[in-house]
């Protein structure tokens, strides 16, 4: 059962974690089959202290990543790397309304990397429906239920099914497995 339900339980997770580590394999991976051209815009949902934000940011992207726990993200504002600046802002996804920097240009890839879980499923689809441009790509990366298997609290783990939902908006699907952990690219979001 997942422990984890406030925000200020994921500033307190954020401030002893430190973060998922990115690992060059999965950097590697994410190069190879989602390439970025430079200036490209990315948000990053549920971006936690911005570990992955900032890897984002090398690749001369315009980042912004949101998190719905303040403290974490201020932690993220404070991080400071040579590269190109993200930008980090509060934003509860599932109840807060659409950040102003959303509403009117589409964006042409957003990242979901170990948070897909904590959202709700539904409401997360027809969101990124609307932020994601003609060609826009959603790149999720998580934990995947399976029965039978326990997942410590922190992870949170996405039911096999719902993840299917979440595909079907999309028309095109491709799948790479990051040691246990799946990685999705989503293109052709049908609203």
């Amino acid at each position: 059962m997942n422990r984890l339900k406030t925000a200020a339980d994921w500033d307190k997770y954020n401030r002893a974690e430190q973060g998922r580590k990115l690992s060059p394999f999965e950097l590697d991976q994410f190069r190879q089959r989602v390439p970025l051209k430079p200036g490209a815009r990315v948000v990053d949902l549920g971006c936690g202290n911005g570990h992955w934000t900032r890897e984002l940011a090398t690749l001369g992207c315009d980042v912004v990543g949101y998190d719905w726990a303040p403290g974490t993200v201020k932690r993220a504002q404070v991080k400071r790397s040579l590269a190109r600046q993200p930008h980090f802002e509060v934003w509860d996804i599932d109840a807060g309304p659409l950040p102003m920097g959303l509403l009117h240009k589409p964006v042409d890839l957003v990242t979901c990397r170990f948070a897909l879980g904590c959202f709700d499923l539904h409401g997360f689809g027809e969101l990124v429906g609307e932020i994601l441009g003609a060609t826009g790509r959603l790149y999720v990366l998580t934990d995947v239920r399976r029965t039978g298997i326990d997942l410590p609290p922190s992870f949170q783990a996405v039911p096999a099914r719902a993840l299917r939902r979440l595909e079907a908006r999309f028309s095109s699907v491709e799948s790479w497995q990051l040691g246990l952990r799946e990685a999705r690219l989503m293109s052709g979001c049908a609203l």
